[in-house]
């Protein structure tokens, strides 16, 4: 009996581990962390840059105009799709010609490198008319003496393509203030709406009215002398 059980005895424990190693696979255990393959982007290249749709307004954010056309590819020379983007939409321009930073911004931003390129932007002043002449002091101008001596108030100068035609601020002045006449009587002088935002706006020196061949009048006071 001793005999058989002793034979039995070294069976008996390799079935044990079995069944211990058994159950201890199915406990939960702590999972491994998955592996992520890092993203490779490809990088691009533009290949032709777009357009700016018209020209700009000096003192206007970017973002007022639009960007067209324009195109890009990758690394491999295939085309990108994609779209072109101020690289800062809130920057302003003075007058002039500005080379501009723009970026090209891939729809799968994920497979695709962002890029970058420059176009040119022309930004002009806004032209002014003036609606309503100003008013000379009442008053004759001395003979020989200058028309800077007379103050000029009142008056107009709109932007004419401007929605709604708002006033714009500023005041006038005589073209020449050295201007002077020898003799007594009524002349016409030559004035000019000044805008407090030079930046923006040119100075004005013609009339809302046409004459008969459809060109703007120059805008003239009567001034008297005597």
């Amino acid at each position: 009996m001793t005999r058989k059980f002793s034979r039995a005895l070294p069976l008996f424990l390799a079935l044990l581990m079995l069944l211990t190693l058994s159950v201890s696979a199915k406990k939960p255990g702590k999972k491994e962390p998955e592996k992520i393959c890092p993203v490779i982007q490809l990088k691009t290249v533009v290949t032709e840059a777009p357009s700016v749709e018209k020209v700009g307004v000096a003192s206007c954010a970017l973002s007022t105009l639009k960007l067209v056309g324009g195109s890009a590819e990758d690394e491999f020379g295939n085309p990108v799709p994609g779209v072109f983007v101020w690289d800062d939409p809130t920057a302003t321009m003075k007058v002039g010609i500005h080379e501009v930073t723009v970026r090209f911004v891939p729809f799968w931003y994920k497979s695709y490198a962002e890029c970058t390129c420059t176009v040119k932007v022309h930004a002009y002043k806004l032209n002014l008319t003036v609606k309503q002449l100003p008013t000379v002091e009442e008053k004759k101008l001395a003979v020989g003496k200058s028309v800077s001596e007379l103050t000029l108030y009142d008056g107009v100068a709109v932007n004419h393509f401007e929605k709604g035609r708002p006033a714009i601020a500023g005041h006038f002045e005589f073209v020449d203030p050295d201007q002077k006449f020898d003799k007594a009587g009524t002349y016409e002088c030559a004035v000019v709406f000044k805008p407090d935002n030079s930046e923006l706006y040119n100075d004005a020196t013609v009339t809302y009215a046409r004459n008969a061949d459809r060109t703007f009048k120059d805008a003239y006071i009567s001034v008297t002398v005597g």
